[in-house]
């Protein structure tokens, strides 16, 4: 039997793909108005969460937003969480990425005394940045993971991760706890939750922590651009059409030129470290 651990579920009341979303005063797509789903990638994230946290551990689930988003977070109680904390920011509403982050990072180091693991889905399926999970990572100082298709707890309290490449391929990687896992928005099947379960996490707490206005980070300095003109030149009539055309766009007929040596590894590192030396590479 695992040790109990602390596992930490992010989960975002999302809007709902293929349906009307509803706009506010101003125009913008409004959760307010819009019908809010859990993202499906949370149902996979609270059911690694309880393997992880084992028997005696604790569940924590976190989402940002005001009152709203509580039915998301007794969802989640339902399928699983001991704890539902929202963390409730003044003028949360279209809030970029990197704000989410510093809130629910603020927010899990004042409610949970040590973390294992934090499970949050790797893309929204309304926005879809992917930014947040690899921002809170960053912030607690733990390795993360991206694009998670599946999770298989060891033995030993090791992790063998499943992760999804763009091409297609699966690359299977050992993981260690402390981590972040960021899974694929793949929905999963549900286990049935008898009435008990419902009536108790519509009366259970929901935690609160109101946080100010967050400090907006200061916009990048933006940097003139000079793009180089690279001189167009005419090509010889007499060369080939492939050689013509490379020799308009590259500037001229002119090769560059260079040196093979033939030499130990030792001394070709260093003829390379003189040549930088040279050139003023080197610090």
């Amino acid at each position: 039997m695992s040790e109990p651990r602390a596992a930490v579920v992010l989960v975002k009341r999302a809007l709902a793909p293929g349906l009307p979303a509803g706009l506010d005063a101003a125009g913008q797509v409004s959760a307010d108005e819009s019908y809010p789903v859990m993202e499906p990638s949370a149902v996979v994230a609270l059911d690694v969460a309880r393997q992880v946290a084992g028997s005696g551990g604790e569940v924590i689930v976190f989402s940002v937003g005001g009152p709203l988003v509580d039915d998301v977070l007794r969802r989640a109680l339902e399928l699983g969480a001991d704890r539902a904390i929202r963390v409730d920011l003044a003028r949360w509403r279209h809030l970029p990425a990197h704000a989410v982050a510093a809130a629910l990072t603020k927010a899990i180091r004042r409610s949970v005394d040590h973390v294992d693991l934090v499970v949050c889905g790797d893309r929204s399926i309304d926005e879809g940045t992917g930014e947040v999970g690899p921002r809170v990572a960053h912030a607690l100082g733990l390795p993360w993971a991206t694009a998670v298709a599946s999770v298989q707890l060891q033995e030993d309290g090791g992790l063998i991760l499943l992760r999804r490449r763009p091409r297609g391929e699966r690359l299977v990687v050992h993981a260690t706890l402390p981590a972040v896992l960021c899974l694929d928005p793949t929905p999963a099947p549900t286990e049935p939750v008898t009435a008990a379960v419902v009536i108790a996490a519509a009366t259970a707490p929901i935690e609160i922590l109101a946080f100010p206005p967050l400090a907006r980070e200061p916009a990048p300095a933006l940097r003139r651009l000079r793009p180089r003109v690279l001189p167009l030149t005419i090509p010889r009539q007499d060369l080939p059409a492939d050689q013509r055309i490379w020799s308009m766009f590259w500037g001229g007929e002119a090769h560059r030129e260079g040196t093979v040596y033939t030499l130990p590894p030792e001394e070709t590192a260093r003829r390379i470290l003189d040549l930088l030396d040279q050139r003023g590479l080197l610090v």
